[in-house]
C-alpha cells in the first residue's frame, strides 16, 4: 500500500492506496488566495497523484465560499468520471448546514469520522 503526504497553508494531504485524505487546516476558507491556492492543490492532486477517492476532513472548517463550493463540485465530477468519489467527514454543524441549504448533503457522502469514511470507500 502507497502511503504518502503533501502540506500547503491551507490543508494537508495524505495518501493511502487509492484514497487521499484531505485535512483542511483552517476554519474559514472563504478569502480568494485559499480557494485558489488549495484548487491548484486537489486539481493536481486528482490528475498526478493516481488517488479514486477524496476524502475532505473538514474538522476546523465552518464556513467554506461559494467559489470554493464551484470547485468542489467540479472536483466530484472529475473524480466521478474515474470512478471514484468525494466525500466530507468530520463536518461540523455550521457547515453542514451551508451544504444542506444547497440541497450538497445529498451529492456528497457525509461520514461521522475517518474511520468511518475509510470503511465506506474501501
Amino acid at each position: 500500500m502507497e502511503i504518502w503526504q503533501n502540506r500547503s497553508p491551507y490543508l494537508e494531504v495524505e495518501q493511502i492506496g487509492r484514497t487521499a485524505l484531505v485535512r483542511f487546516c483552517s476554519s474559514q476558507l472563504i478569502e480568494s488566495e485559499a480557494v485558489e491556492g488549495i484548487g491548484r492543490k486537489l486539481s493536481t492532486l486528482v490528475e498526478k497523484s493516481g488517488a479514486v477517492d477524496l476524502l475532505l476532513n473538514a474538522a476546523p472548517v465552518e464556513q467554506v465560499s461559494s467559489a470554493l463550493i464551484g470547485l468542489l463540485v467540479r472536483l466530484q465530477t472529475q473524480v466521478q468520471v474515474r470512478g471514484g468519489q468525494v466525500a466530507f467527514c468530520n463536518v461540523q454543524p455550521r457547515l453542514f448546514e451551508q451544504l444542506e441549504r444547497l440541497r450538497l448533503h445529498t451529492f456528497f457522502p457525509i461520514y461521522r469520522d475517518e474511520e468511518e469514511a475509510r470503511q465506506a470507500l474501501g
